[in-house]
């Protein structure tokens, strides 16, 4: 999926860190120059690149049920068609956009090449190389020691970065000492704060099965249905007040102001991803055939208010962490994930649906 979000998350991180970079208009050149988007839009210059490494397409398959599938949310959920989802503003029943090129992904590392990159295999970093407070390299499991002429980048994802950063001595002190790792920089966010856009999965049965509308079905012939997973459809939502306000009073036990910028209307605090297959059914104890009878929607979470902790188990660097993701331990994220599920629910009760 090939998504930005809406411009009042990078507003938001902007106002947080005091840096104009950060926000929507600070990295949209940055967008815009990563991209060779599928269409040119009217009424929205400025807002994609046509010349970019990552080539996107937008319902780049003809599924049949996309019209009636479109209509049914569009009447249960209240919410406008977009055109562009991607264009600062994805409250909306829009186009499912992708970053698949000839029915592949396109990895970073891919789409722009790695000329001028030297990449190591089983190379696992050890910890992080420091002179003084400044981090000059990195330690391997083989023992060898790579040093940097300019700066050190850790992007390990959400889980072994902290990792990292803890067997180098980057963390919370307790944290550290429980096993003998010394502290070079006291920073006792590391590790904290782990969340995920969480999701649930509903299945619904087709009303005519024998018109291979579905994954599994004989009738599911056309060879391009398999260039990218069987979507087409996004429908992004913001929680009302009235139901994520009082969760969240709930959960912090006092007041949430009305100017919180969690309750911005223009905020996508939901997702749903309906799939023309029984996609998540193998990891349920439903039983449902792949034979296309069922096709599933997606719930997400895209603003959880729930938060974990990655931790370490050891100071051994290739021991696996502790990871506690505390998913759904919110009254905000169960308020969410319900008014979410209703939505979906309201579109396929339609007479469309």
């Amino acid at each position: 999926m090939w998504t930005r979000g809406g411009a009042d998350d990078y507003n938001l991180w902007a106002k947080l860190v005091g840096d104009d970079r950060w926000s929507y208009n600070g990295l949209l050149p940055s967008f815009r120059k990563s991209e060779t988007h599928h269409v040119i839009l009217h009424g929205k210059p400025g807002q994609h690149g046509f010349d970019g490494p990552i080539h996107t397409t937008a319902s780049a398959r003809n599924y049949p049920p996309r019209d009636l599938l479109r209509s049914a949310f569009l009447k249960g959920t209240s919410l406008p068609f977009n055109e562009d989802p991607n264009g600062a503003n994805p409250i909306s029943v829009a186009p499912y956009t992708e970053n698949w090129r000839d029915g592949k992904r396109q990895p970073a590392g891919k789409a722009y090449g790695l000329d001028g990159v030297k990449v190591l295999t089983k190379a696992w970093v050890n910890r992080i190389l420091f002179d003084g407070k400044t981090a000059k390299g990195a330690e391997l499991s083989n023992g060898q020691k790579i040093f940097v002429r300019r700066e050190v980048v850790v992007s390990c994802g959400a889980i072994r970065t902290p990792q990292v950063l803890m067997l180098s001595g980057i963390g919370p002190a307790a944290e550290l000492a429980k096993h003998g790792i010394k502290q070079n920089v006291d920073s006792p966010d590391v590790g904290l704060n782990f969340h995920d856009h969480i999701a649930m999965a509903q299945f619904y049965k087709i009303k005519h099965p024998e018109r291979g509308l579905s994954a599994g079905s004989a009738e599911w012939k056309d060879p391009t249905y398999l260039l990218g997973i069987p979507a087409d459809t996004v429908i992004t939502a913001s929680v009302p007040h009235e139901v994520l306000q009082p969760a969240m009073e709930t959960d912090n036990g006092q007041k949430v102001a009305d100017e919180d910028p969690h309750l911005l209307p223009s905020r996508g605090h939901v997702e749903m991803l309906p799939l023309y297959a029984n996609t998540e059914a193998p990891l349920t104890d439903f039983k449902i055939p792949f034979d296309g009878t069922v096709i599933s929607s997606g719930t997400l979470l895209l603003l959880p208010m729930s938060r974990g902790s990655v931790k370490l188990a050891s100071a051994e660097p290739q021991a696996d962490p502790l990871i506690d993701p505390n998913y759904y331990d919110t009254h905000a994220d169960h308020a969410a994930l319900r008014y979410d599920m209703r939505l979906s629910m309201r579109a396929f009760e339609t007479e469309e649906g």
